[in-house]
This record gives C-alpha cells, structure tokens and sequence, in this order.
C-alpha cells in the first residue's frame, strides 16, 4: 500500500456534496408532491440531475488524476472497482432523474402521478449512502490509519 492515497479528498469530497445535495433536493421534491405540490417539479429534476453529473464529472477527474496501476496492484485495482462502482450509480441516477424531468414535460409525473420519484429517490439514497462508504474506506481511512 503506497504512503500515501493517490486520490484527491477534496474532489472526491467536493463530488460527495454535489451528490448528497441532489438526493436531498430530490427528497424535498418527494415531500412536496406528496402535499399535492409539484409546482417547479421539472426545473427541480433538471437540476438534480445537472448534481449528478456533477459528482460522476468530478469523480471521473479524481480517478484518471490519481494515476492508478490497475494492472500492476491489487490496491489500485480496488480504488478502481470502487470508484467505478459510484460512477455507474451516480451516472445512472443522473440519467434517470434527466428522464424524470422529461417526463414531468410530458405530463406523465406530476401531483396526480407522484410514484417515480420516489422511486429514484430510494435510487439517490442508495448512491449517497454507498457513495460515502466507498470514499471513506478507499480515501479517508487509509489517511486516518496511515500506511
């Protein structure tokens, strides 16, 4: 295990914010079309998915800067597994809350149909959560533990 990470926290961090921040706006939107309000319900679903593309842009820098050896070491393999994993899910939340925003155009998703959200809600829970455990035990942990 090198002396050092070789992925930036502050990005990663930076990333985790923008990601966490979406799921909580999601979660905000959730609540209100549950009360029959689903007024901005699109510009809202733009704009977290903009987050997650955010957080899949950013992570995506962290990674190609850390210069990993996939092939070479098993640490850097790992770090690339994990960070591979956040990227699908965030990417896919992403995709899906974009799809979402159409959808709501289209007059699909609104207050009289409010079931989706909350499912891509349980979808933002899931990437948040999984988010800052990867991040945590491939970035923080070994700097807390040292090398």
């Amino acid at each position: 295990m090198p002396e050092t990470s070789p992925l930036s926290l502050v990005g990663l961090i930076v990333a985790g914010l923008a990601l966490t921040a979406g799921a909580g706006l999601l979660e905000k939107l959730v609540r209100g079309l549950r009360r029959q309000h689903d007024a901005g319900l699109a510009v809202g679903m733009y704009s977290i998915s903009a987050l997650g593309f955010v957080q899949v842009a950013i992570t995506l820098w962290v990674l190609f800067n850390a210069n990993l050896a996939v092939t070479e070491t098993t640490h850097d393999a790992v770090i690339m597994v994990g960070l591979a994993y956040v990227l699908l899910h965030g990417g896919l939340g992403a995709i899906l809350t974009l799809l979402q925003g159409l959808r709501v155009g289209y007059g699909y998703v609104g207050a009289h149909a409010p079931f989706e959200p909350v499912v891509i809600a349980q979808w933002w829970r899931y990437s948040v959560v999984t988010f800052w455990i990867i991040v945590g035990s491939l970035a923080v942990l070994p700097r807390v533990i040292g090398g």
